[in-house]
């Protein structure tokens, strides 16, 4: 059984330090995929704050978007 929560766009934001904003153009971007409820609202799961967390240092690294889901996004995820 799984005891990790998943967590609402504004509790992921808030955790991460990261705007609703730019969480949900992570997922239009295909960078991030948290999974959706019958409402449509974004989960994030402990993995997808995990990624979330690489992508941030990734970027202070100066890593563009572009080159993050290039060099270290596959088709299934991040490539850990």
């Amino acid at each position: 059984m799984n005891s990790w929560k998943n967590f609402i766009l504004q509790e992921a934001s808030r955790i991460l330090g990261i705007p609703k904003d730019t969480l949900r153009y992570y997922d239009r971007l295909g960078i991030v995929s948290p999974t959706r409820e019958n409402n449509r609202y974004r989960r994030y799961s402990r993995n997808d704050l995990i990624d979330l967390m690489n992508i941030q240092i990734m970027q202070y690294a100066d890593f563009s978007l572009d080159e993050i889901k290039g060099r270290f996004w596959g088709s299934t995820g991040w490539r850990r």
